[in-house]
């Protein structure tokens, strides 16, 4: 997981979100108030989801926008919080602080400093995590990097960085590394338009463009674990078919193959 950090996430959430950001989960009667810790919270959970569904996974959250800095390279403003390992509980109680409305902004003060950044480099902390995934002590079959940001532009006054950035991603891309964006909104920042940077970042199509802009973002834990598990899981061909497009000239039979997808499914 990388979280931007930005002063922007430490604002409340807008009101959009914030009708819908009660924590349904044990019955807690509680709010967030701001989307870094509507995102720690469920980093939180899906760790402890990892724990009982497949604790062999790995799993590792990367700051950016910190005033300290943590990390191989000694880059500015990017903190590893957790390298890549299977969850643990220890981890789970540490976000636990950082997520609790009373502990969450002295424990982040105390970790990462207390003034928040935006001279980051996303190229950067994707190199980030690209090395931790080199780095991994085990061999990984996929590998995903989820971005939680409020950001749409992280570097609309720095063409240099932003170049890098989308070539970055598309190197990750090369090697099958994966890249998955989470809005966040908050008071100031009341839309996110994936055009203006994310969509080279991803690498959407102009349909794909529109059906994310049309998706509002979610305030609420459980539906924001929805999007994070749908995207973790790989869609799979429900079978393939041939489909025959006739003969060439010597009379040799001209076939494709065709995955099918299950896009609908019962729920028991």
């Amino acid at each position: 997981m990388l979280i931007e950090c930005a002063p922007e996430m430490f604002e409340s959430l807008s009101n959009t979100m914030k009708s819908d950001s009660s924590i349904d989960d044990n019955n807690e009667d509680m709010e967030f108030k701001t989307g870094f810790q509507l995102v720690i919270r469920a980093c939180q959970s899906f760790y402890k989801s990892k724990i009982i569904s497949n604790d062999k996974d790995l799993s590792g959250i990367i700051l950016y926008g910190t005033e300290k800095n943590k990390n191989t390279y000694d880059f500015n403003h990017i903190y590893i919080l957790h390298e890549l390992a299977q969850p643990s509980a220890e981890r789970i109680i540490q976000l636990e602080t950082l997520a609790n409305k009373e502990t969450h902004k002295k424990a982040y003060n105390d970790l990462f400093g207390a003034t928040q950044s935006k001279g980051y480099s996303l190229n950067e902390a994707l190199w980030t995590c690209s090395n931790l995934f080199s780095n991994s002590p085990q061999r990984l079959t996929v590998k995903r990097i989820f971005i939680f940001t409020c950001n749409d532009q992280p570097h609309a006054t720095n063409l240099t960085l932003e170049r890098q950035a989308k070539q970055r991603a598309k190197d990750l891309n090369d090697v099958g590394i994966q890249v998955e964006v989470f809005p966040i909104l908050t008071e100031t920042i009341t839309k996110f338009d994936y055009k203006k940077f994310f969509q080279d970042v991803l690498m959407l199509s102009d349909d794909e463009l529109e059906l994310r802009n049309k998706q509002a973002p979610t305030g609420r834990l459980n539906e924001l674990l929805k999007l994070v598990y749908s995207k973790e899981h790989k869609k799979r061909a429900y079978c393939t078919v041939p489909f025959s497009l006739g003969t060439t000239s010597d009379g040799t039979p001209l076939q494709l193959s065709v995955s099918v997808f299950n896009m609908v499914k019962q729920i028991a």
